[in-house]
C-alpha cells in the first residue's frame, strides 16, 4: 500500500476529518488543515490548476516519524499523484476503465473504518465520476478521430 494512502488511512482511524478539497472548499479546509506550509501551498497550488486534492488534518505518526499523505486527481482523467510530505510519490492513478473497482478499492485503502453506509456512498461516488471521466475522455477520442 502507498505510503501515503496508509497516511490517510491512519488519520482515518484516528477520527480525523478526510478532505476532498475543490475550489469550492478549498478555504475552509485550509482554515482546518494543520499541514506543513509547503504542503498546503502545494494543496492550493493544485486546486486552482483544476484538480481536486485528498488531504487529512494533521500528520500521523508512521513507522516512528509524523508524516503528511495527500492524492492530487484530475477530476476530468482521474489520473494523478498520491503524494507525500517530502516530495516522495506513493504511486499513481490513471483511471483506464473499471472506474468502479478503482473507487471501490480507494474506498477501502482510504475509508478503511468509516460505517458502511458512508464508505458505500463514498464508492458510488467515486465509481460515478470516474465512470463519466472515462465516458467523456472516450467521446473526446472518438471526435479527434474523426
Amino acid at each position: 500500500m502507498p505510503r501515503n494512502v496508509k497516511a490517510i488511512q491512519l488519520a482515518a482511524a484516528e477520527g480525523q476529518k478526510i478532505w476532498t478539497i475543490t475550489q469550492g472548499s478549498l478555504d475552509q479546509a485550509l482554515a482546518s488543515i494543520e499541514l506543513s506550509d509547503d504542503v498546503e501551498t502545494d494543496i492550493r497550488n493544485s486546486v486552482y490548476a483544476g484538480k481536486e486534492v485528498t488531504a487529512h488534518e494533521r500528520p500521523v505518526n508512521f513507522f516512528g516519524s509524523q508524516s503528511s499523505g495527500y492524492i492530487v486527481l484530475d477530476p476530468y482523467s482521474g489520473a494523478g499523484p498520491y503524494l507525500i510530505e517530502g516530495g516522495e510519490n506513493g504511486g499513481y492513478l490513471k483511471q483506464a476503465g473499471g472506474g468502479g473497482v478503482i473507487a471501490a478499492a480507494i474506498t477501502a485503502l482510504v475509508f478503511n473504518g468509516l460505517p458502511a453506509a458512508a464508505a458505500a456512498a463514498v464508492t458510488a461516488s467515486l465509481a460515478l465520476l470516474m465512470v463519466g471521466a472515462m465516458l467523456l475522455l472516450t467521446a473526446y477520442v472518438k471526435l479527434q478521430q474523426g
